[in-house]
C-alpha cells in the first residue's frame, strides 16, 4: 500500500517487468540466468546446512586455528548432507554403499525395516536414504515430496550416535568373550595342580577319614 501511494512499483510489477525483459532476450541468455539462479540456490542451501544443521554459529572456540579446523570439518559434513539429498532426487537403482558404509546400511535396515518403497528400490540407495530420512522425522507418505536437508541431517546425526553405540557394545562384548574363553583354562590348571599336589590340611583330613572307616569295619 505504501508503494502504491508513493508511486513506486510493487513486487508483482517488478516480477512482471523482469519476465518481460527476459522474454525479449535470447533463449540462451534465459537458460544461462536459470542455471545461475539454480547454482545460487544450492549455495544458499549449503549455507543453511552449515548454520542450522551443523550449528557453526554456536561454537565457543576463541582461537582462529580451532575455528578454521571446525569449519573445515563442518564443510565436509555439509557437503555430504547436500550430496546425499540430491542423489535421492536424481538417481535410481544405485548401490547404497555409494553413500553409506556396509555397517550403516545394515543398521538402517534393522532400525527402519518397513519402508514404503518399490521392491526394486528396497535394497538400493534410495531405500537407504528414505530410511535415513525416517530416522530424522520424515513421514514417507504417498503424497510427500522427497526428503529435504533438514530430515537428512537429523537422521544422519541419529545414525552416527547409534553407530558409535553399536561399535562400543560390540567391543565390550568381544572383550567379555575373550575373558570367558580364558577362564576355563585357568580353572583347569588350578584343578590339576590341586589334585597333583594336595595341601597338608587336605591330606590330613583324608587320612583321618580313612582311619575312621577302617575302625568301623
Amino acid at each position: 500500500m505504501a508503494c502504491n501511494r508513493l508511486g513506486l512499483p510493487t513486487t508483482r510489477q517488478k516480477v512482471i517487468d523482469a519476465t518481460g525483459r527476459l522474454s525479449r532476450q535470447s533463449l540462451q541468455h534465459i537458460l544461462q540466468v536459470t542455471v545461475r539462479v539454480e547454482q545460487r540456490w544450492k549455495i544458499e542451501t549449503y549455507h543453511k546446512i552449515l548454520k542450522c544443521g551443523c550449528r557453526a554459529g554456536q561454537s565457543k572456540l576463541r582461537t582462529a586455528e580451532r575455528i578454521v579446523n571446525l569449519l573445515a570439518m563442518f564443510c565436509i559434513l555439509g557437503w555430504r548432507i547436500s550430496r546425499i539429498t540430491m542423489l535421492n532426487r536424481c538417481t535410481r537403482h544405485l548401490r547404497p554403499t555409494l553413500a553409506f558404509t556396509p555397517l550403516e546400511v545394515e543398521l538402517l535396515n534393522q532400525l527402519v525395516p518397513n519402508v514404503r518403497e518399490a521392491k526394486s528400490h528396497s535394497s538400493s540407495l534410495n531405500g537407504s536414504l528414505t530410511r535415513l530420512a525416517c530416522l530424522g522425522g520424515y513421514l514417507n507418505r504417498a503424497g510427500d515430496s522427497p526428503p529435504g536437508n533438514t530430515v537428512i541431517w537429523r537422521g544422519l546425526s541419529r545414525l552416527t550416535d547409534i553407530e558409535i553405540g553399536y561399535l562400543l557394545s560390540a567391543q565390550h562384548l568381544r572383550s567379555r568373550q575373550e575373558e570367558a574363553a580364558r577362564r576355563p583354562i585357568r580353572r583347569s590348571k588350578l584343578r590339576t595342580t590341586r589334585t597333583l599336589t594336595p595341601s597338608p590340611a587336605r591330606s590330613f583330613m583324608l587320612s583321618t577319614s580313612l582311619a575312621k572307616r577302617l575302625d568301623q569295619s
